[in-house]
């Protein structure tokens, strides 16, 4: 069992003392609109990206304060209340099960208390693999078209690219294999136990960009690039 660092803490102090780790919310969406409001340089700049349309779920958040009382001491407060709606309060209901599970089915009531440290090392995700280029171009199940058709031709082509781009990716500056991974399934560490589905590369006709679903943990590539 793997949780992110703030779920352990939930879990074995009942509050969360771990620092903001933009990398623990389940959303790619809403990671890259936070490092948005992180490089913000002015309150103009950051009162600015909080009118657009984009910045909407802070009110699913419960961060009402009005933008044009914002600053850039704002900031870290409105990136952990987004923080803490993600990863805590949207699955508080499934997590406060869980614990009293852990407490009164499997009797660890004892153990959370005594062995606090020793229990979140078990819960946290310290133990999550990383990523490498070899699960990411062996671990994707492969929707081809018939052998000897034109589009199983233009698939094999976009898979050829595919591969030459995670190599790529390895050790780069710029897009990581973290990076790849966390767009792919939401998650820039592998689980200690695995994803619970297996994932795929599929393909349309439509001319469109790469289309990923970190709930089907599918991507889908336009046969239009092959």
């Amino acid at each position: 069992v793997c949780f992110a660092k703030p779920v352990a803490d939930f879990l074995v102090y009942e509050s969360v003392k771990s620092a903001v780790d933009l990398d623990d919310i389940p959303e790619y969406d809403i990671i890259e609109s936070l490092k948005k409001v992180q490089a913000a340089s002015s309150a103009e700049e950051l009162k600015s990206l909080m009118h657009e349309d984009e910045f909407d779920f802070r009110f699913r958040c419960g961060y009402n304060k009005p933008t044009s009382h914002m600053d850039l001491s704002d900031r870290d407060e409105f990136i952990r209340a987004v923080w803490l709606h993600y990863v805590l309060f949207q699955p508080y209901a499934e997590l406060q099960q869980l614990r009293n599970g852990l407490k009164d089915t499997l009797q660890l009531e004892l153990l959370l208390t005594l062995y606090p440290e020793e229990m979140w090392n078990l819960f946290a995700t310290t133990n999550a693999y990383d990523v490498t280029v070899d699960y990411l171009l062996d671990s994707f199940t492969i929707q081809y078209s018939d052998q000897g058709s034109n589009k199983r031709s233009l698939e094999e082509s976009i898979v050829y690219m595919w591969s030459q781009y995670i190599t790529e990716c390895e050790g780069s500056s710029q897009t990581s294999l973290p990076d790849v991974l966390q767009f792919l399934t939401g998650a820039n560490k592998l689980p200690a136990t695995g994803f619970d589905k297996t994932p795929m590369i599929q393909f349309t006709d439509e001319s469109s960009f790469p289309v990923a679903s970190s709930c089907a943990l599918s991507i889908t590539f336009s046969r239009a690039w092959g």
